[in-house]
């Protein structure tokens, strides 16, 4: 499952983005644009989110995946609440798992997001965005 996951977020092919911040990080990691993200969520929009994991290398995506993911199903086995900001990473990778997990994968907003993504990338990401903020 978890080959497949990095294999789907590989083929995505990720658009570009511009942060409300001004803020230029050139050659950073993974961990990097997660304190990026954490530090300027309320300012970070889903374009922005994208044209920042578009800077990442392949290595670097793959990592920040992997990481959110984890991260993500470790806190709902344990039972406390999910970071928010993995789930705006993960979102940009694969809008309708991230709103399964957030939603504990009710149908409705799992098969809207599915339908949005699949008319176009962006629409998908911007209900993911909604679903996690409400």
């Amino acid at each position: 499952m978890k080959k497949t996951l990095v294999l789907l977020m590989a083929l995505i092919g990720l658009g570009t983005l511009s942060a409300k911040t001004n803020t230029v990080i050139k050659d950073y990691t993974a961990e990097m644009l997660y304190d990026f993200t954490a530090k300027n969520i309320n300012t970070i929009t889903p374009d922005a989110l994208k044209a920042e994991v578009q800077k990442l290398s392949i290595k670097e995506k793959k990592r920040l995946f992997t990481m959110a993911y984890t991260h993500i199903k470790q806190s709902q086995k344990n039972g406390t609440e999910v970071d928010k900001v993995l789930l705006y990473v993960l979102a940009v990778f694969i809008p309708p798992v991230a709103v399964g997990l957030h939603t504990n994968w009710e149908s409705t907003p799992v098969l809207i997001n599915i339908i949005l993504t699949l008319l176009g990338w962006l629409p998908g990401v911007v209900h993911a965005f909604y679903v996690i903020l409400n």
